[in-house]
């Protein structure tokens, strides 16, 4: 029978060699050779007892499970011989060891057991939240920035909404913003508005439902708390308490081996299929930390949520003791709150997004200048600016080229003239001087006298001109519709000349846009040039100006007494209108007029200080009112 039990033990303990040798790829060990594979000596059975040669557990773990299967086939060994002081020694031993990794003295095996599990799951914890977290932010802020997108459409069919039921079907001001992928100038009916409408307010109520839920979780995985991990230990033990006491510490080796592996390796971590009885020993893993945080998590479900009005029926049952659900009452709740969430979507940024499309503007300083709060009524003045020459949902050309010199010239700290279509990019006592013409609306009515040209844009800028220290025009952008005048002098002690020179170039750029209309690639800045080609195009309107004297006749009634009259309003008629005159005739000069005639009379322009014109005009500079305290 001797025989019989020991080719029994002999069978089992190759079996679990051979799986040792194949895992660990070693040489077995002299206690094998000696104890179970010679088992025809006689000396085997007589000498030593088993618990004196059978070796203890080790713990020198490696990158493999080689020193668990090891384990095992001693553990295996003194089970079948039931060889209790081993086992009682290796109790201890697995204390030891639990001890040395913990860096902790413990009273009992039972103690530092349970450190060892609360500190296995722990490990657990602190490894699979982080995997979980990163899960439901992804999912999280994705959905958040569908919501906002859901909102920003909605706001989109708000706006769009309000100019329909104005009358406004087919002239939307904000033709390049969509509302589920449609443009909003396609949207002529307030059916196809609803329908569209519907969709997003669904889509929204069942994104926010599920962000609702995402926050909590978030929340839960962030602090799981004491309560898990306490079920965490219950799991554990449990599990543990599955085997018997051989197997118990079958497991206890194997954890200590798994979380030296666990820690040196990467997940996921393998278990090999003779180990597979432990292969569940971790309790905290990924399914199970996310099953607790949904199940655990605070913040019960959004108001968009269709369990919300069963789950709070005390807010919508007619009564207090019961009765049905006021279904009606939360879709008036769900409503409000959408309502709320759409008033809060910045209008400003709404207008932004569809002057940013409709005038192809990729400069990031203009984007950034077009989103910011700080400018939303430039912004709004801009918008309303392009709508009022919007025709069947088209602005004409030089409108949108204005508007888009309007955002590079408001950004440089510019103002903007919309009903006259003037930048003033003046400054100082020299914006001073344009803004006092301007209240007094004669800047634009004086030099429509001459020429009464509406389509164009006009910028004025301090600034170097080439062939002039005076003020020069730039035509350079003419095809978009702008004309740039540029003020080299400066107002200084003579604030009613830089008021005459602002005149003169005012009327000279609509000399230019006439001319240009006509005539392409006539330089503005050679006058006397530009002038011939101007009356050589009049005349072909106006025959009578053929001859030099009607010419002359027409730019002093045109452009010289305009000129005088604006100036003696600007320095509040304090002489006659004679004393102004100069101040038109200077700017003849430049178009190469040495005099002109005067209802038949010959005006000398010859700037002589010893002539009564210049006498008179200099009177009129040492009196002025705008040197004193009006424009500093």
């Amino acid at each position: 029978m001797k025989t019989y039990k020991y080719l029994y033990k002999a069978i089992l303990i190759l079996l679990l060699l051979s799986s040792y040798l194949t895992h660990s790829q070693i040489r077995p060990s002299e206690f094998f050779k000696r104890q179970w594979l010679d088992l025809d000596s006689d000396a085997s059975l007589c000498c030593n007892s088993l618990d004196e040669t059978l070796d203890d557990f080790s713990f020198n773990w490696d990158y493999n499970y080689n020193t668990a299967f090891n384990n095992l086939a001693l553990l295996e060994q003194a089970k079948l011989d039931e060889i209790e002081s081993w086992y009682r020694k290796q109790y201890n031993l697995i204390q030891d060891e639990i001890e040395k990794q913990l860096d902790t003295p413990f009273n009992s095996y039972d103690q530092a057991k349970k450190a060892f599990f609360s500190d296995i799951e722990g490990k657990n914890i602190t490894r699979n939240t982080p995997v979980l977290l990163s899960k439901y932010k992804k999912l999280y802020n994705p959905g958040r920035n569908k919501n906002r997108k859901y909102l920003k459409e909605l706001k989109h069919l708000q706006l769009r909404e309000i100019e329909i039921r104005a009358g406004n079907r087919n002239n939307s001001q904000f033709p390049y913003l969509q509302a589920k992928g449609v443009s909003l100038k396609e949207i002529t009916s307030l059916s196809k508005l609803s329908e569209l409408k519907y969709d997003l307010e669904n889509a929204f109520g069942n994104q926010k439902s599920r962000n609702h839920e995402y926050v909590y979780i978030i929340e839960k995985l962030d602090y799981l708390g004491s309560d898990f991990d306490k079920e965490m230990l219950n799991l554990k033990n449990k599990f543990y308490k599955s085997f018997d006491k051989w197997d118990q510490l079958g497991l206890m080796q194997f954890l200590l081996n798994y979380e030296h592996y666990k820690d040196i390796l990467r997940p996921p971590y393998s278990t090999p299929d003779e180990l597979v009885e432990f292969q569940y020993s971790d309790m905290a893993t990924e399914p199970v930390i996310e099953e607790y945080a949904k199940n655990n998590r605070g913040g019960g479900v959004s108001l968009f949520d269709p369990r919300y009005p069963e789950i709070n029926r005390y807010l919508y049952q007619n009564n207090f003791c019961g009765g049905y659900i006021d279904l009606m009452a939360w879709e008036a709740d769900k409503q409000a709150a959408l309502d709320g969430y759409i008033d809060d979507v910045p209008t400003h940024r709404i207008i932004a997004s569809n002057l940013i499309q409709e005038l192809n503007i990729t400069n990031q300083n203009q984007i950034e200048w077009l989103n910011s709060y700080t400018y939303k009524n430039d912004l709004n003045n801009l918008s309303n600016f392009m709508q009022n020459y919007r025709v069947n949902g088209i602005v004409p050309a030089e409108v949108i080229n204005f508007a888009k010199e309007v955002v590079k010239a408001i950004l440089n700290g510019a103002e903007v003239d919309y009903e006259e279509r003037i930048i003033n990019g003046l400054t100082g006592k020299d914006k001073c001087i344009y803004d006092k013409l301007k209240k007094l609306s004669l800047f634009k009515s004086t030099i429509k006298t001459f020429e009464n040209n509406d389509n164009y844009n006009l910028t004025i800028i301090n600034g170097n001109c080439t062939n002039t220290s005076t003020a020069c025009t730039d035509g350079g952008d003419i095809n978009h519709g702008n004309v740039k005048i540029i003020m080299e002098i400066v107002s200084g002690n003579f604030p009613l000349e830089y008021a005459a020179t602002l005149l003169h170039e005012g009327i000279h750029a609509e000399i230019f846009k006439y001319v240009d209309e006509h005539e392409k690639g006539i330089d503005p800045n050679r006058r006397e040039n530009l002038l011939y080609h101007y009356f050589e195009q009049k005349k072909i309107q106006k025959p009578n100006l053929v001859n030099t004297a009607a010419q002359h006749q027409h730019m002093a009634d045109k452009y010289v007494k305009p000129i005088a009259e604006a100036i003696r309003k600007l320095d509040n008629n304090q002489y006659p209108l004679e004393y102004y005159m100069g101040f038109g005739w200077d700017g003849l000069r430049s178009y190469g007029f040495d005099g002109y005639f005067n209802n038949g009379n010959w005006v000398n322009l010859n700037k002589d200080q010893s002539t009564e014109y210049y006498r008179k005009q200099k009177i009129v500079n040492d009196n002025t009112n705008l040197k004193g305290n009006e424009c500093r």
